[in-house]
């Protein structure tokens, strides 16, 4: 399981175990199934009473994010076999996918229980760990991990990861230097890695990772959106634009993106474009303080819509009526109120 949310505006938790199913069945079989979950489930149709069949079509469940049969297949596993280590750790990967923290560390304290030198296990408590704010906790684990496997390029990633929401950024480099250096292609260390340098505005180390990331991965949408707020805020904003058109053409980070947009032609005084797209970003996340703030002010001061501004100025207030600019807020509400009547 491998986290998520580091420096940047977004970030993961995912686990990668390739089991074999007797490695001789398997080698044949390879030849006439298309995919791992069509392999084991006839696995499992064939052999429903042994453990690792349901445990291996558990990961191909989990891999297509069909968590709920993941669950079932590894429990199933672990109804068979209760001391199966594996699936104990591939369960608590499950519950730490979904939220369920306190049963991810049960399940994954079981499989270390059961096998003391399971890195990978420990590997996924650090995940867990981080993901409950526990992180000296998580650094000890990946810690242990690593004294059990040091060539795991996903630990060194991690840890980076826990040192960033730490503030550790020199200890978080190191560990990102050291994924690189057993895994010199992966395009998420890069990603976290501009994500630290951006965070310290150091825009040029931070935009040389993004376009790292991006050669190994031409499609990579978030990489592209966090290079394109990383030039806005070093104010380069037309070269902002045609990087955040490239994220644009994905399908993913669609409110970051449109949001990024937003940025970018407010600066460049397009402030009938920039309305467009934070409108866009509405539509992915209505619930957006900052964005209804941006409208209500473009509305106000550069279009001309009070209308438009008063409704935006009322939804900010109701989303945060303690931000700091609440006061603000309700003056404007007031002012732009008062000349509507």
């Amino acid at each position: 399981m491998t986290q998520s949310k580091t420096v940047v505006s977004t970030f993961t938790f995912v686990l990668w175990i390739m089991l074999g199913c007797y490695a001789f069945t398997a080698f044949q079989r390879n030849t006439f199934w298309k995919d791992n979950l069509t392999l084991w489930s006839d696995c499992v149709k064939k052999s429903p009473h042994k453990a690792r069949p349901h445990n291996n079509l558990g990961n191909a469940y989990r891999d297509r994010m069909h968590y709920e049969k993941a669950t079932y297949h590894y429990q199933q596993a672990l109804g068979i076999w209760p001391d199966y280590a594996l699936a104990h750790n591939n369960l608590g990967v499950i519950y730490g996918l979904t939220g369920n923290y306190t049963q991810a560390l049960r399940e994954i304290e079981r499989a270390i229980q059961l096998n003391p030198q399971f890195s990978q296990a420990y590997n996924n408590l650090g995940n867990t760990y981080k993901a409950l704010g526990h992180y000296d906790k998580a650094l000890d684990s990946y810690q242990r991990a690593l004294s059990l496997n040091p060539n795991h390029s996903d630990i060194y990633f991690n840890m980076g990861n826990t040192y960033a929401a730490l503030g550790s950024y020199s200890q978080a480099q190191e560990a990102y230097f050291a994924s690189l250096s057993l895994e010199p292609n992966a395009p998420r260390v890069y990603l976290n890695l501009g994500n630290l340098y951006s965070h310290q505005k150091q825009w040029e180390k931070a935009i040389a990772a993004y376009k790292n990331a991006v050669s190994l991965k031409p499609d990579y949408t978030e990489a592209y959106n966090n290079w394109g707020a990383t030039l806005n805020k070093a104010g380069r904003h037309e070269e902002a634009l045609h990087v955040l058109s490239q994220a644009h053409k994905g399908n993913t980070y669609l409110f970051e993106t449109n949001s990024n947009l937003g940025d970018t032609f407010k600066a460049l005084g397009n402030y009938e474009k920039a309305a467009v797209y934070y409108q866009q970003a509405l539509r992915y996340n209505p619930q957006s303080f900052t964005i209804h703030l941006q409208l209500a002010a473009i509305y106000r001061e550069h279009l001309s819509d009070k209308q438009k501004a008063l409704y935006h100025a009322q939804r900010a207030l109701e989303l945060n009526p303690g931000d700091a600019t609440a006061a603000i807020l309700k003056q404007s509400q007031k002012e732009l109120t008062g000349k509507t009547n």
